[in-house]
């Protein structure tokens, strides 16, 4: 406490005087957001009207507290396309896919929770979701929690290219493969809704606000890129870099701590986990990609062999 006061800095209207002479904007009034007692109350001046930043930062900032909980970013399966090697779809979990959630399910149930309150479950609106939070919320300490399902945490959607086999879109899409090469984070899938990471981005941030706002444990069941977005933004990565972010399959906690969230990553390598947009596009467009290609390529042409 005596290492912040000598730091604080008071903040009131009176710092306005003299204000508009300087600058003329905001009709010479400071523009400021002021919390108490870490978020107890919140004063704001001048972020009204037409100040849309401003207006999203009062939202954030009223939603962060500092109670005790931890959210829990699930790893989705492998699901009967990853099996295949078909990019994109809806489909359920795969044998082995179902092997690595069984898995996965014990280890969060084997888990302490950290919040006296239920605990909540967020997860997108595909099956292999589905059949991950079904099993999770039937084990012990879940039981009864409350499932939310939002499009917005569904993997990357590939556009035009879904269906495409794994490994061909780097020489069967040339372009996709160079103007993705060259922009991770803006690059968007061609065709009818197809995705960006930036998409991702800007469709999350009203489950930010809600994991903020959260007051008990928060699971996610998600696959790689919803995982990298919310790690980007809790642990405080540059955008560039979110599309980089090292995901492992299994389980991640971050504990809310008064100096910000603490990761801890439980492998899981039972079974099988998914194979989506992310690890797919990795493996297309690394600088090791042609390589993988060839890997990927050689398998896909047994597989059809053997059929």
């Amino acid at each position: 406490m005596a290492a912040y006061e000598q730091v604080y800095e008071t903040i009131t209207d009176e710092e306005a005087r003299g204000f508009e002479a300087e600058y003329d904007t905001n009709g010479g009034r400071l523009r400021y957001v002021q919390t108490v007692d870490a978020g107890r109350k919140l004063v704001t001046s001048g972020c009204g009207g037409e100040h849309t930043v401003m207006s999203h930062v009062v939202t954030l900032l009223h939603s962060i507290h500092l109670f005790p909980r931890k959210l829990s970013l699930l790893i989705a399966g492998e699901s009967e396309n990853d099996r295949q090697g078909i990019r994109g779809g809806d489909t359920c979990l795969s044998v082995e896919g179902l092997r690595y959630t069984t898995a996965l399910c014990e280890l969060v149930w084997s888990r302490p929770q950290v919040a006296e309150a239920s605990p909540q479950v967020l997860t997108g609106t595909l099956q292999r979701y589905s059949q991950l939070t079904d099993m999770l919320c039937s084990g012990a300490g879940w039981r009864g929690s409350s499932c939310l399902k939002l499009k917005s945490l569904n993997e990357l959607c590939f556009g035009s290219l879904e269906g495409l086999p794994g490994g061909q879109l780097r020489y069967a899409h040339p372009r996709e493969f160079e103007k993705r090469k060259a922009d991770k984070l803006n690059y968007r899938y061609p065709g009818v809704g197809g995705e960006s990471y930036m998409d991702r981005i800007i469709q999350a941030r009203n489950v930010i606000i809600s994991l903020e706002r959260a007051q008990c444990d928060v699971a996610i069941a998600c696959d790689i890129t919803v995982a990298r977005v919310l790690l980007g933004y809790f642990e405080g990565t540059p955008l560039a870099h979110i599309p980089e972010i090292g995901v492992a399959p299994g389980l991640i906690e971050l504990t809310r701590s008064h100096s910000g969230y603490s990761r801890e990553v439980l492998r899981v390598d039972e079974g099988a986990v998914h194979c989506g947009a992310s690890t797919l596009a990795d493996a297309m467009y690394n600088d090791w990609s042609g390589q993988m290609h060839d890997v990927v390529a050689g398998c896909w042409e047994e597989r059809n062999k053997s059929k």
